[in-house]
């Protein structure tokens, strides 16, 4: 294992300010909203009319890993491309050789966490700033073990995802009984 700055595995910059290139006449183009959905893992998207002219390097790749730079400073492993990535969110492009899977569940870590709350600025808006992220450093193995442990945590998000849901579906059953119950009188 080796351990590395999260600059030396990846490019790390901010989003785009996506309000310069937004005019009504621009076909619609699928923007990263700084808000995560209710599964804490997936971004949501809304349509925005953004000019073409905005810098490719703004666009999403499969791969890409996106963190908010507010707190509470969200992770998540984009699986798409050409959505556009706002300034709200620091996009880390990894170089060939390291897992998207095992460096999202690395900073998905109470460890990364921990070293994020430190070093937070401001006072009420807490902001991470793109260069503690690049001196972050990671214990990173070789790229075999990085695949099998990426792949063990995507599951085991999946299987909470899942667990998460089935709970939600139950509470929405017993609800609906109980409606029904209390409906018959």
């Amino acid at each position: 294992m080796t351990t590395k700055n999260l600059d030396q595995i990846a490019e790390i910059f901010t989003g785009a300010r996506t309000s310069r290139y937004i005019k009504e006449n621009n076909p619609l183009k699928p923007v990263i909203k700084n808000k995560f959905s209710k599964d804490k893992i997936h971004l949501e998207f809304s349509n925005e009319p953004i000019s073409n002219k905005l810098d490719e390097k703004f666009y999403s790749r499969k791969g890409d890993i996106v963190i908010s730079l507010s707190a509470p400073n969200n992770v998540s492993l984009i699986d798409k491309d050409d959505y556009i990535i706002p300034m709200q969110f620091a996009v880390i492009r990894l170089h060939d050789g390291y897992d998207p899977n095992f460096i999202t569940a690395a900073l998905k870590s109470s460890y990364f966490s921990n070293e994020i709350s430190r070093r937070l600025e401001g006072t009420s808006l807490k902001i991470i700033k793109i260069e503690y992220l690049k001196e972050m450093e990671l214990n990173i193995p070789d790229y075999e073990k990085q695949k099998s442990i990426g792949e063990y945590f995507n599951l085991m998000n999946q299987r909470n995802m899942l667990l998460e849901r089935k709970i939600e579906l139950n509470k929405e059953f017993e609800n609906k009984v109980m409606a029904d119950i209390l409906k018959s009188r």
